[in-house]
């Protein structure tokens, strides 16, 4: 009998591993999860199964068309040769993902599953969006350079076309819906908020304006088709895309409530008005949507004649003012919405700020000599990581654990520097320090307290992974001075140049004044994002192995990504992805472990005191010196920092 050719098992077992194992394994999960997971549930079986069904549709079209037209399947590991642009994939780039992702929300819905709902589906959204970013965009942008599909209406001065409105719905209002429906499906919290200062309380309910406030549902579908240009919709649709990644961590990690004041209504306006504060509870009001919405329609406009640019702002000037006359937003809510509003008009602005200071920050170089020893300027920086994450963790763990955490501080930068070394020393990198070295270190250390000295160990844990992305934000500045983290090379629009002969980036990578990608700064944005959420999770009592299973989902997410787009000569690559990729897909596993196969207590109250200050100040300095003071004279292995 013929062998099976080893291709052909090759793919039989990829398309085993994501059609069989990975359901498999994310009903286990959902199932594992069920007693530590108590949110609600919203949406009925009813409506998952239309979900079920929509996204059923969606991931067979995509398979269909891969095969037709692309003339393979939907694997990574084994691409189609031809690229794939008609059918399905003309409104959605990828619909497999989209099709899976709306399939599994379906399935919680169905199944009734919060945990399903709130960790799963998510977490199946972010690692699908991961792969597409981190890989999937980059790998068929070097495959057919000149096919490169898009999400956004063409950059040109015509009417948009059909295919436009229908991705601006797609790509724009059903996210936000999608994303709103989840922020308000969590109900109304506990420890929620009042922004209204006291005067504003007295404000009485002007009905009539009800009928301003509504126009904003319709106006905003209406956006695409009221577009001048597809350039103004494709500016539309970016500048929504920024505003959903500003307010929607907000209405997560804030829980700002909007009471409604007690009225009577006396018209059909007023019924309209409190149907709709009793259909939606309230909360995500701050900022408010309605503003960032009715702000970024007007600037649709900000081109054309001044007459409709005047009349479109004053509109959402009336819009505004609705949000506080109909008692459903504070002043806040409307100032926090025309904030995000402008920051995601003037988003290139921003851009380019945040990426000056990058650049100001790799070209900051400075060091001082003590006869044989050099402190380097990012001494401060690494100092301020280790000093803040010291303080927080102390801070969360309580009274008594001051010991521990030192303790498990300096396992962290022991791990650190032992994992750089067997992974990344040489005799050019002689005291490099590798952040999954870190965590295996904490880990190893908590393990050992946990068993020897009695400690709470999930306690501590989850305290250090509360702190983690502000230490890792704060520590990012140290990675710009010195160089390390770096990207690859890209346009000048995007990237940061280095030009200090000190740098990583010029001394190794020989890319002196070549623009890079900003990878720490993608870091730093990152890492304030997982701060917000695990920050709520710990202040809303959530479970402390929860709070760590999420923390290392989050990590490894994001370091997939980000590591796609560092360029550092001294990783290694396997198999087509970068050695911390792989790294960051083991932690994505090991974090639906823990939150599927332990136990634990909820967080407690975090507890100031003067302790977690000087704790934090002397780490601070232990970090600074860590990573911050070598012998540049010396060839002993962990004498030189560059």
């Amino acid at each position: 009998m013929a062998l099976i050719p080893r291709g052909v098992v090759q793919r039989v077992l990829y398309g085993a591993l994501f059609c069989l194992a990975l359901p498999m394994v994310l009903v286990w999960w959902a199932n594992a999860m069920e007693r530590s997971v108590s949110l609600p549930v919203f949406g009925t079986p009813a409506v998952g199964a239309v979900l079920m069904v929509c996204g059923i549709a969606l991931l067979i079209s995509g398979m269909v068309q891969l095969w037709i037209e692309g003339g393979g399947l939907p694997m990574n590991a084994f691409p189609p040769p031809r690229y794939a642009s008609a059918g399905i994939f003309r409104l959605i780039p990828h619909p497999i993902y989209a099709g899976f992702t709306m399939m599994c929300f379906g399935v919680s819905m169905v199944s009734q599953s919060p945990a399903a709902l709130w960790i799963v589906s998510p977490t199946v959204a972010l690692g699908c969006a991961a792969l597409v970013l981190g890989y999937e965009s980059l790998d068929l942008r070097r495959r057919f350079p000149n096919r490169a599909g898009t999400w956004l209406p063409g950059p040109v001065n015509e009417r948009p076309l059909p295919l436009d409105h229908l991705r601006f719905v797609a790509f724009s209002l059903a996210p936000w819906c999608a994303l709103y429906t989840m922020a308000t499906g969590l109900g109304t919290p506990a420890d929620g908020f009042d922004l209204r200062l006291a005067w504003e309380r007295q404000l009485p309910v002007i009905e009539w304006t009800e009928a301003i406030y509504l126009t904003t549902y319709l106006g905003v579908p209406l956006a695409s088709l009221m577009a001048p240009s597809q350039e103004h919709l494709r500016m539309l649709m970016i500048r929504s895309w920024i505003a959903m990644l500003i307010a929607f961590p907000i209405y997560g990690a804030l829980p700002v409530l909007a009471p409604r004041p007690d009225f009577t209504p006396a018209t059909l306006l007023g019924q309209i008005l409190e149907w709709e504060r009793g259909t939606y509870p309230p909360v995500a009001a701050f900022p408010s949507f309605h503003v960032i919405w009715s702000v970024l329609v007007a600037e649709l406009f900000v081109s054309g004649r001044g007459a409709v640019l005047a009349v479109a702002r004053v509109w959402a000037a009336a819009v505004a003012v609705s949000c506080v006359t109909t008692g459903m937003h504070s002043l806040a809510d409307v100032f926090g919405g025309g904030a995000v509003a402008v920051v995601s008009i003037a988003s290139g602005r921003v851009w380019n700020l945040l990426r000056n200071l990058s650049e100001y920050l790799a070209n900051s170089w400075a060091e001082w000599r003590i006869g044989p020893v050099r402190v380097i300027n990012h001494a401060v920086y690494a100092g301020l990581a280790g000093g803040l994450g010291i303080a927080i963790a102390r801070t969360l763990a309580g009274p008594g654990t001051g010991a521990a955490v030192i303790t498990i501080g300096l396992a962290a930068i022991a791990g650190a520097a032992l994992w750089a070394q067997l992974v990344e020393g040489s005799h050019r990198l002689l005291r490099p320090f590798g952040f999954y070295g870190g965590l295996a270190g904490v880990a190893a250390a908590v393990w050992m307290g946990s068993a020897l000295a009695d400690w709470d160990g999930w306690l501590l844990c989850a305290a250090c992974c509360t702190a983690s992305p502000v230490m890792q934000a704060a520590g990012r500045l140290r990675c710009l001075v010195q160089g390390c983290c770096h990207g690859s090379p890209v346009s000048p629009d995007i990237g940061i140049r280095y030009w200090r002969p000190h740098s990583r980036v010029v001394r190794i990578a020989g890319w002196k004044g070549v623009p890079l990608h900003p990878t720490p700064l993608y870091s730093i944005l990152w890492n304030i994002l997982v701060m917000l959420a695990l920050g709520r999770m710990w202040v809303a009592g959530a479970p402390l192995h929860m709070i760590c299973g999420v923390f290392v989902i989050l990590t490894g997410a994001g370091r997939f990504v980000e590591e796609a787009y560092r360029g550092e000569p001294q990783t290694v690559i396997y198999a087509g992805l970068r050695l911390y990729q792989w790294v960051a897909i083991a932690t994505v596993l090991l974090g639906a472990w823990v939150t599927g196969a332990v136990n634990s207590a909820p967080a407690p109250t975090p507890q100031p005191a003067a302790e977690s200050a000087w704790l934090g100040l002397l780490f601070a300095v232990l970090c600074g010196v860590a990573m911050g003071v070598d012998l540049p004279n010396s060839n002993s292995r962990f004498s030189r920092l560059t």
